[in-house]
């Protein structure tokens, strides 16, 4: 077959040739709508935590990606001055003006949100160096002589102070703002320890967290990211603040890592055009032997991607690496086929058989090479990694066009330009002196010294090969596996510099949410007791919660998540501010929060009293308004000298064109000094649309827990209510109510059913703990430790953050292991089938595996880790070991029929290897073209890609020779 098949170049060039420039005119067009489009969720492998991630997604909307402006001080000032305050709110509310934000964050917006409900704001308080002093001159302004007994910050403190029991701003919820938000440097003391005249906190960045619309799509969310971005270079370049403002976000960072994609892609083609032309040109000494295989190899990477545009590949910014392995390893085809060539041309033959002979001998090693090594990539497709298995797809289709190419289309090429210049100035075809061209004495010389190294020192060689693998074996074993924002880092991108000092400035950087997905019937008592027992663990168990986890978030004690028992326990705890209360001499009275109506609706109220004695009257008033909040009048409910102690309710009639109320209870005081009512509501034909006391209502204790009175109706009737309660802010930062909170993590399906869960949990390191490989493994037992027995009756899965990390890269470690014993396997049967001979097909295979080792070694001792790139090279360094070693083993097959073991053994070497090391200098030099990547990720592959190359020539030049030569030995010694 491979006979007929090395015909066709020699009796049908041209049909040939004008077949492959119309494929490629067809392919063009295809070639020029790829574009790179990288999006790290698409790393994200299958598995049942991303089926779970999709879920959560599809139940419960999608998170909002979040763009950061990273904010320092110009020089080495406080960002957290006033004044810089004041700039950080100014981009805070110009952010939240853009359309598709949904909400911004940053220390200056809690500042001024604290402030405010206090009844003041950071722009009234900027600027007053002292609020209180003694007015020596009388002028009213402090000239900072005179003596400060109360500054702005004393004002802020006040706000927060822990003493403070009338806001909704803690000092707490200060410390985790600030973890997040401020650099890890930050210095407290001179705003909590003065006992006066507070001081500005003390750091050197701070950060505005921008969130946008998650149902933004990709590109949008890029477009977006870009105005933010062009936000900050305004104020950069008009505002006069002593602060900088630079901008990040994820998907920023891949639309500038795609950008950048785009021009290293022309960068390293015309790196591998210039290293080509002047490897080839040294090696061959002629224009033919550079620009045919040139020609071919562009033909061949313009049908690569267009096969990848024409089956739908995304181009993700692994696939830069494409270019240099179709490239480096087809040049190898290429190499090979001009080397037999020139050896048959110098031994006096014609030009057909010159062809033939390198088509048929060299041309069945480069087929089982190219079978190999596609094989090896092909492999890949058995990782779980999307954008690796287009990687690997790639690979393979670039391998195989590479191969094609070069059998029928170079040797086309070949043969028409040689036969024509032959025909031209006259000669005949035999005459080598007009064929042949200068080899590279270098190349020639050191090949013959390896030649002599290995035939007088074979077991030697083995021997040293032996002792270096198994010290290799113990480094191997120390590789790590990583998956992160971090591999695509580099200093050569402004936005990269930006993501990296967010990394390291900031505790919160590290912060994701992971999530706990709880499936039943989830209005039940043992849903939300479970939920108490999965915070604060089990009484009497060694479980002990998310409290106690290592690397749970934390605000003070209790572990930062997002629950259904959250929203509860904060409308519990926030009761005393659902109402407002006061008093004066003469009466007491209460009035509720405001809460939605319908017109024409029926209203029954509800109310609960203790008094001692009879009071002499109690009135209640319900106040309506209208949809823009303007009041349309009182309506007294009639109670009016009833005993409040007898009568608990009344109902009332909405009136038209009114859509929300309150409801006011006042009461004349006696001696007594009784309390007023508690434990108000509102409900209508339906369910409860405003309640003054959730325990009370709905049986909770001030836990959020059930009791004995507790019934799963209760919890239903709960869920309801906070389902509609859009009034109330639940989340000062975010403005969130209620309802948008519960809505966030407790599903309601189509028939009104409570069907599903998630609790979100944020995770992180902390200064004893980083979250490595081993950390991520102890965080996520621990994670399925804490679930109690309360929900063993529920599906409860895990998926989110640093749990789809921990997937992803076991993953990772799986595919290099699997991609790496299916290719030594699946070689191994090929060339068992194809020689008939086991021994030979392990003299293939080792060389591969002791490869393999070493640039595991390598790894390790380097730190470069197992990423969604590098993850090939084990994979690669098969597919190039068994291609050099079957080079090896098929012309030494070829010379030992008529030559003794000493004499085959270096004449391949000498033939052989000097091609494999043409071949291999040119890929080496190649993949060397990736170190200009500006992505660490792509520059380790293009270091670790070049040192297997290095490895590969070096054992398939030394090492397997000498393994042919000693194994011969043995064989001899044992049948002696």
């Amino acid at each position: 077959m491979l006979e007929r098949f090395s015909r066709l170049p020699i009796e049908t060039p041209k049909p040939i040739i004008w077949i492959v420039a119309l494929l490629t005119l067809i392919a063009t067009p295809a070639l020029l709508n790829v574009e790179f489009a990288t999006d790290v969720q698409a790393f994200l492998p299958q598995s049942e935590e991303v089926e779970t991630y999709d879920k959560i997604t599809d139940n419960f909307g999608r998170d909002s990606s979040v763009v950061n402006l990273y904010i320092t001080p110009l020089g080495d000032g406080n960002v957290l001055t006033m004044a810089n305050l004041q700039e950080v709110l100014y981009l805070h509310e110009e952010s939240s003006k853009l359309v598709g934000v949904k909400d911004v964050i940053s220390v200056a917006g809690f500042f001024d949100d604290a402030l405010r409900d206090s009844g003041t704001t950071l722009q009234e308080i900027n600027g007053e160096a002292c609020l209180e002093f003694d007015d020596r001159n009388g002028d009213g302004n402090y000239d900072g002589g005179e003596i400060c007994h109360y500054s702005n910050w004393d004002r802020v403190w006040d706000t927060i102070k822990p003493s403070n029991k009338e806001t909704n701003f803690t000092m707490n919820d200060l410390d985790f703002v600030t973890d997040v938000l401020v650099n890890r440097d930050l210095n407290m003391d001179p705003f909590v320890f003065p006992e006066k005249n507070k001081a500005a906190p003390m750091a050197n960045s701070t950060l505005v967290m921008v969130y946008l619309d998650p149902s933004l799509t990709t590109d949008e969310k890029k477009d977006l990211g870009k105005e933010i971005r062009s936000l900050a270079d305004k104020h950069n370049m008009e505002s006069k603040a002593e602060v900088q403002v630079e901008a990040f976000s994820v998907n920023l960072l891949t639309s500038d890592v795609d950008e950048s994609t785009q021009d290293t892609n022309l960068l390293m083609a015309i790196g591998m055009l210039i290293v080509t032309v002047v490897l080839l040109w040294i090696t061959f000494r002629h224009w033919s032997y550079v620009v045919l295989p040139l020609i071919t190899l562009i033909v061949s990477v313009i049908w690569t991607f267009a096969f990848g545009e024409v089956i739908g590949i995304t181009f993700t910014a692994i696939d830069v690496a494409v270019i240099p392995l179709v490239v480096g390893l087809g040049i190898d085809f290429s190499v090979h086929i001009s080397r037999r060539y020139q050896e048959g041309i110098n031994a006096g033959k014609s030009i057909e058989d010159s062809l033939l002979d390198s088509q048929i001998n060299t041309g069945r090693a480069l087929t089982l090479a190219a079978v190999t090594t596609i094989i090896a990539f092909l492999s890949g497709i058995s990782g779980g990694v999307g954008p690796v298995r287009d990687f690997s797809l790639l690979c393979a289709a670039g391998i195989f066009s590479s191969f094609i190419l070069t059998i029928l289309f170079y040797t086309s090429m070949r043969y028409i330009l040689d036969s024509s210049q032959a025909s031209e100035t006259g000669f005949l075809s035999n005459d080598k002196d007009k064929l042949s061209v200068a080899g590279s004495d270098f190349i020639e010389s050191s090949i013959y010294r390896v030649s002599s190294l290995v035939d007088s020192y074979p077991q030697g060689i083995v021997s040293a090969v032996v002792i270096v693998t198994l010290l290799a074996l113990g480094g191997a074993a120390q590789i790590n596996t990583s998956f992160s924002i971090n591999d695509f880092l580099s200093d050569d991108l402004p936005i990269m510099v930006t993501g990296e000092d967010i990394q390291n400035d900031f505790r919160g950087a590290d912060y994701l949410q992971s999530q706990i997905l709880i499936e039943g019937d989830v209005a039940s008592i043992d849903f939300l007791d479970g939920l108490y027992y999965l915070k604060r663990g089990e009484q009497g168990s060694y479980n002990y919660g998310l409290n106690d986890d290592r690397y749970i978030i934390k605000i003070g004690t209790e572990a930062r998540i997002d629950s259904v028992h959250e929203v509860v326990q904060k409308a519990i705890d926030s009761e005393e501010f659902n109402v407002g209360s006061g008093n004066n001499s003469t009466h007491e009275w209460m009035v509720t929060n405001l809460f939605e109506v319908s017109p024409k609706q029926n209203l029954l109220i509800k109310w609960n009293t203790e008094q001692s004695v009879a009071v002499s009257s109690l009135d209640v008033t319900i106040v309506w308004y209208d949809k823009l909040g303007k009041s349309t009048g009182n309506q007294d409910l009639q109670t009016i000298d009833l005993n409040p102690s007898i009568v608990h309710h009344a109902s009332v009639v909405v009136p038209e064109q009114t859509y929300k109320a309150k409801v006011r209870f006042s009461h004349i005081i006696d001696a007594s000094d009784d309390p007023l009512v508690y434990g108000s509501s509102v409900h209508n034909s339906y369910s409860y649309i405003y309640v003054q006391s959730l325990k009370e209502t709905f049986n909770l204790t001030y836990e959020a827990k059930s009791y004995s009175r507790t019934d799963d109706g209760d919890i239903k009737n709960l869920f309801d209510y906070l389902y509609q309660r859009n009034i109330d802010v639940a989340d000062p930062f975010t403005g969130d109510s209620y309802s948008d909170e519960i809505r966030h993590v407790l599903e309601k399906d189509a028939n009104g059913d409570y069907s599903s869960s998630v609790v979100r949990i944020y995770i992180g390191p902390n200064t004893a703990y980083d979250l490595d490989n081993d950390g991520l493994k102890y965080m996520r037992e621990e994670l399925k430790q804490n679930v109690p027995s309360n929900l063993e009756n529920f599906d409860v899965s895990m998926t989110g953050g640093h749990i789809l990390t921990s997937v992803t890269v076991n993953e990772i470690q799986s595919t290099q292991i699997s991609s790496t014993f299916l290719s030594i396997i699946l070689a191994t049967v090929i060339l068992m089938a194809l020689y008939r001979n086991l021994g030979m097909a392990l003299l293939a295979v080792v060389p591969t595996v002791l490869a393999t080792v070493w640039i595991m070694a390598t790894m390790a001792a380097i730190g470069i880790t197992l990423n969604v790139l590098t993850v090939m090279v084990t994979a690669l360094t098969i597919g190039l070991g068994i291609d050099y070693a079957i080079h090896v083993i098929e012309r030494y097959r070829e010379e030992i029929e008529h030559k003794s073991q000493r004499q085959a053994i270096i004449t391949t070497i000498e033939r052989t290897g000097s091609a494999l090391f043409i071949s291999g200098l040119t890929t080496f030099c190649g993949f060397a073209v990736l170190l200009f990547s500006p992505m660490p990720l792509v520059r380790n592959f293009g270091i670790i890609t070049a040192a297997t190359i290095v490895y590969s020539v070096i054992i398939s030049v030394f090492v397997l020779p000498s393994l042919l030569t000693t194994s011969q030995r043995l064989k001899e010694w044992f049948s002696n």
